[in-house]
């Protein structure tokens, strides 16, 4: 450090700051190279992406360079968060299809508070290469690298500072006025702007209420909607974690599946696959297009992190229609009410009483790392049996399909009981596939309760259950082949259906729209017209 004071002041910023700067930023530039579903080659973006860029990385070398007050330093620690958000924007593409969004940087703090659902998606190995870098830099650079109030001196040290903060906002200003339009399809606007510019980009996207006069389904009943509250079905909703009929993605599995559910299908109202707004992950997607009804059209920015503005906005619902109706509405989710702010988002779509983690025992009702779906059948059996006099509508919210399966044990026999080849399996592809499919045997079981339990009460009752999004099996699907994203749905009555129903494709946000007409269609509840109000 002291060979470095005697010389001219120029070429001092050069050596303990410039060299820094364009080196962390050259290196920052290249990584993009290094981004997935860049169907369009970053040569060929627009200038304004590369300075968004730019000045992006340029703001977080002047935070670091604020708090650190070393170059070096300072530039390893903003090139690192930029590989560590890169690195997670691979992770998410690779697992769930999707890019990291701009709406995804919160999950960091989830991912502290909840790790076992995050990291394992994320990479185990990320954090521990984060954190081993983190490490080696804070011991090599604080051992070498100059403290630079000492070797440029206060006032220029705080002008340098000034001046590339300036030309980080500048840059930033002048680049993120001039992106193009983006098409919120995250792959397309990834491709054409790049990581760092569509965070940008989705940021300053209008954050306006969503408008439900967008979506083409609206809920509708009426206090005096005809039929007598003693003849009103209880309605009991699944949302089945990672639930889908593998079968249509690899013929060949040789385990029984799912007899309970082709069961109910031979007399089912409506059955089949299911459009469904998410892929391996972002349950809230699928929870919101079901119990709103509303269409991507409608949630604009909102589609990808619905409960963001559901917490704080009434939109027209399916418990709130059923609860006009005399219903009393009850969520069953074993997992804690705070995440994703459902304690504060199912209020406001119309639920009375939440039951979450705390409700159930995690010594006894727990089948793996979270609470099986046998103990949620329990539940809901206990509130068909209480004394209530309403009819019941409750919501289902499972957890213990959720996964990653790979680091479950599994108690099912490996490899030959799983198809019908000869060839034996990949070890991990046989074991997440047999963890797997003892959890779907699980839910299959559940659902087969439930409707025993409905099909055992005075009322009549209507089940309907249906998958969030195909299950996390990315060994299991770069051996087979992925399936096509769709899920399965359900929807049965003790009254049966009076005739075999067609297998029948259904997008998400129409399911509860079906729902509702089946509630109504059962016992002597009929339909009033369409309300104008929301709630």
């Amino acid at each position: 450090m002291n060979s470095t004071i005697g010389l001219p002041v120029a070429t001092t910023l050069v050596a303990v700051l410039g060299l820094p700067l364009l080196g962390g930023m050259g290196l920052s530039l290249w990584l993009t190279t290094f981004e997935l579903a860049a169907s369009l080659p970053a040569w060929r973006r627009t200038l304004a992406t590369f300075v968004v860029h730019a000045g992006t990385w340029l703001l977080a070398f002047v935070v670091a360079l604020v708090l650190l007050q070393r170059g070096w330093f300072a530039a390893a620690l903003a090139t690192t968060l930029q590989w560590v958000v890169l690195q997670s924007h691979r992770a998410k593409q690779a697992s769930l299809k999707e890019p990291f969004l701009v709406q995804d940087f919160e999950y960091f703090i989830d991912a502290i508070r909840h790790p076992r659902l995050y990291l394992p998606f994320f990479g185990i190995w990320l954090a521990i290469g984060a954190s081993t870098m983190a490490v080696a830099a804070i011991v090599a650079f604080f051992h070498w690298d100059p403290w630079l109030p000492a070797t440029l001196g206060v006032t220029s040290f705080a002008l340098t500072v000034t001046s590339l903060a300036l030309t980080a906002v500048v840059a930033l200003a002048w680049g993120i006025h001039r992106l193009p339009d983006i098409s919120l399809c995250p792959r397309r606007d990834v491709a054409c702007l790049g990581l760092w510019s569509t965070f940008w980009a989705y940021a300053r996207y209008p954050a306006t209420p969503i408008d439900t006069r967008l979506s083409p389904r609206r809920f509708s009943a009426s206090p005096g909607s005809t039929g007598s509250s003693s003849t009103r079905p209880h309605l009991v909703v699944v949302q089945g974690e990672s639930f889908f009929d593998p079968r249509r993605w690899t013929p060949g599995l040789d385990t029984p599946l799912l007899t309970q559910w082709d069961a109910l299908c031979r007399d089912a109202v409506a059955y089949g696959p299911l459009n469904v707004p998410a892929w391996g992950a972002n349950t809230i997607r699928s929870e919101c297009a079901f119990l709103t009804g509303l269409s991507p059209t409608a949630l604009g920015m909102h589609r990808f992190m619905p409960y963001r503005q559901l917490s704080r906005q009434n939109v027209p619902s399916l418990a709130h229609t059923l609860k006009s109706l005399g219903y009393r509405t009850v969520v069953l989710h074993p997992y804690p009410a705070r995440f994703y702010a459902r304690h504060l988002v199912m209020p406001k779509l119309g639920f009375e009483r939440f039951d979450d983690i705390v409700s159930f025992d995690p010594t006894r009702d727990r089948d793996g790392p979270f609470i099986g779906d046998a103990a949620l059948a329990t539940r809901v059996a206990e509130l068909l049996a209480d004394d209530d006099p309403r009819p019941l509508m409750v919501f289902i919210i499972t957890m213990e399909s959720h996964g990653p399966f790979h680091l479950e044990t599994s108690s099912l026999p490996p490899a030959a009981p799983v198809t019908e080849s000869t060839d034996p399996l990949p070890a991990d592809v046989d074991h997440e596939l047999s963890v797997y499919l003892r959890h779907l045997a699980n839910t299959d079981a559940m659902i087969g309760r439930l409707a025993a339990l409905l099909g055992a009460t005075a009322r009549p009752g209507v089940l309907c259950a249906y998958g969030d999004h195909v299950p996390p099996l990315g060994p299991s699907y770069r051996h087979f082949g992925e399936p096509l994203g769709q899920t399965d749905y359900l929807l049965w009555s003790t009254e049966g259906s009076g005739t075999p129903s067609p297998c029948r494709p259904l997008r998400l946000d129409a399911l509860g729209e079906a729902v509702l007409d089946a509630v109504l269609s059962t016992g002597d509840v009929s339909p009033s017209p369409p309300s104008k109000e929301s709630p």
